[in-house]
């Protein structure tokens, strides 16, 4: 009953709990054995939870991680920069991917606590308890069997030495009777010595006779009954511990393969915008805004004195190439 929710839950269609043979028949002189076994798949179902903390936190972080990154590498102005190249094209979808990849990563975190990390620490919760009742109730039962033997010690001790001064008694009649110097008085008081003690005797045979059919009927419950059903419950116990880590543990890995197609979703966006990348288009691109402008014409020899108009710079071709560019702007 202590044990029955454990595995309610994830006792599963299909899995049988508990096993076929059974702590009580097999283990029943072994409780040591089975204090050990249980408390270390109790540090075990906490080993499970921590790592299960552990690798949230490193999900997390690495969410922070992705989502700063992005930050740290986004482009600014990126019509100014080119944004209309193949290249810059590609390393923004690559940057958007990121952060639906963080994404991605940020739910399974949250999946995994949900599902997994908070269900695990319950889980050590539960059993913890159950074991310490468990165990509550076999020292318990330990302690009635020491009383047990020990009300039967001191009945046999008891039985023992009423036996013991009969026979001594009995002897000293027997001295007495035969003894010619002896008083009538003596013999009899001798005689109801020797009856008083068998008398006792009798008694302390009795109560030593029924505290053995007591005793062991005791110790027959307490071998057949009582202690196996503390242990089927243990073994119980620890089976639907077992089952749960079972579940859990395969339930964290669906939490991660439910992102996967998603994720892959995102590599295979950024693989084709990669696989865009054009350099004879980005050269074309650059090209178009060309200036049109004539090469300079020839420099002519110039008497000194003479003055004529000076040509166009390198610096006002490129103001023109600006403005076309403006003017291109506007027009979309």
């Amino acid at each position: 009953e202590l044990s029955s929710g454990i595995n309610a839950e994830y006792g599963g269609a299909g899995f049988n709990v508990m096993s076929e043979l059974t702590w009580g028949d097999t283990l029943w002189d072994q409780w040591d054995r089975i204090l050990d076994h249980t408390k270390g798949g109790l540090e075990f179902t906490d080993k499970c939870h921590a790592f299960t903390r552990d690798r949230i936190k490193l999900e997390v972080d690495y969410v922070k991680n992705l989502r700063r990154l992005k930050r740290t590498y986004k482009l600014k102005n990126t019509e100014d920069d080119g944004g209309s190249y193949s290249t810059i094209k590609a390393f923004t979808v690559i940057l958007d991917q990121i952060d639906l990849i963080a994404r991605e990563h940020e739910m399974m975190a949250e999946k995994l606590a949900e599902r997994v990390g908070d269900k695990l620490k319950q889980l050590h919760k539960d059993c913890t308890n159950t074991r310490k009742n468990l165990t509550q109730q076999a020292n318990q039962l330990q302690q009635e069997y020491k009383d047990w033997q020990g009300a039967l010690e001191r009945h046999q001790q008891k039985y023992e030495k009423s036996a013991k001064e009969a026979d001594l008694a009995s002897q000293a009649f027997t001295k007495v009777n035969e003894d010619m110097n002896a008083t009538k008085a003596q013999v009899e008081k001798s005689r109801l010595h020797m009856v008083h003690k068998q008398d006792l005797m009798e008694r302390c045979k009795g109560e030593y006779i029924i505290q053995v059919e007591t005793t062991n009927n005791n110790q027959h419950e307490y071998y057949r009954t009582r202690l196996p059903e503390i242990l089927n419950q243990m073994q119980h116990c620890e089976e639907g511990r077992v089952e749960q880590i079972r579940h859990l543990l395969t339930d964290s890995c669906h939490v991660h393969l439910d992102i996967l197609p998603h994720v892959t979703e995102s590599l295979q966006t950024m693989e084709e915008s990669c696989a865009n990348i054009n350099p004879a288009e980005d050269s074309a691109l650059l090209m178009e805004e060309r200036s049109n402008n004539p090469y300079p014409s020839d420099h002519l020899f110039l008497e000194y004195g003479c003055k004529v108009p000076p040509t166009a710079s390198f610096g006002q071709n490129n103001q023109s190439i600006r403005k076309k560019r403006e003017k291109k702007k506007t027009k979309i």
